[in-house]
Order: C-alpha cells, then structure tokens, then sequence
C-alpha cells in the first residue's frame, strides 16, 4: 500500500482510492469495537479475580501467606455465571487442589471431599451455598456483553 496525497494505492492492483474513503483499524481497535470479543471476556476474568481476592484471605482458613485462587463454584465453562460474584470464592492453593472437588469435576473425583466442601459451604456461606444450589443446572447464555460485565465490575 503506498500512501501520497490523500489517495491510497494498492500495490496489487493499482487502483487509487481517497484516504478520507478509508478507515484502517487496528486489530486491536477491531477487538475492543466487538463488545463480546476475547479482548473484553479476558478484562471481565481479570475484573471478576480482582474482586474476588480483595477478600485477601483463603476463606475456609483464613491463610494468607498461601497464593491464592479465586475459584469458581459453577465451572467457568457457563458463560452465564463466569464473572458474577456470587460464583467466586478465594481458596489458598491447598484448598483450591482439593478444592478441585466441585459438581463438575467431581464425577471422578473424590466424592467424600466434595460432600464435605458441600457441607462447609452450607454451613459458612449459607446464602451463597443457595445460589450455588439454585443456578448451578442453568445453562442459558449471558444476558450482557463482555464489555457491559467488565464495566459493571469495575465500576467505568
């Protein structure tokens, strides 16, 4: 592409067109104009983990001096629920690999480990162990772009 004079001209087929007729956009640009992009889905991850941790503490043993993880009670696979809070929880890295015994990992798994991290959540997080209960089967698609739940969670 050659550029002179307010014309662009296509080096493969010579034809001249007005730069004013031209946009260019970046791929970048193109990305952040598609509010459902990979672009906005990873800054909507990040915002969710951001909130998550400002718990700052594993919370079913307060240790701190762990990394920790914000893990999701329903998989991250459902679109839906991916960045509400309500599906967050922090977990130091101990409970977060034992933690691993969620419903939709736990088909093979340990299903001691995930009857007890079931009864903790109900007895430490009654309110949340309830959403946990009532919208782990919905599979409906998310109602908000990527781009509207990362302004939500981060307030812009």
């Amino acid at each position: 592409m050659l550029v002179r004079l307010g014309f662009v001209t296509c080096l493969a087929c010579a034809v001249n067109w007005p730069t004013e007729r031209i946009r260019m956009k970046s791929k970048l640009q193109k990305k952040k104009d598609n509010r459902s992009s990979k672009y906005w889905k990873g800054k909507a991850d990040d915002a969710w983990k951001a909130e998550i941790h400002k718990v700052g503490q594993c919370e079913v043993c307060g240790r701190s001096d762990r990394q920790l993880h914000a893990h999701h009670l329903i998989s991250r696979t459902n679109l839906r629920y991916r960045h509400d809070l309500s599906n967050g929880i922090l977990l130091c890295s101990v409970h977060h690999t034992v933690g691993s015994y969620m419903e939709d990992i736990c088909a093979e798994g340990d299903l001691r480990q995930v009857d007890n991290f079931k009864t903790w959540m109900e007895e430490n997080r009654p309110g949340q162990y309830q959403w946990w209960q009532e919208h782990k089967e919905d599979k409906r698609r998310p109602e908000k772009t990527y781009q509207e739940i990362y302004e939500e969670l981060t307030g812009v």
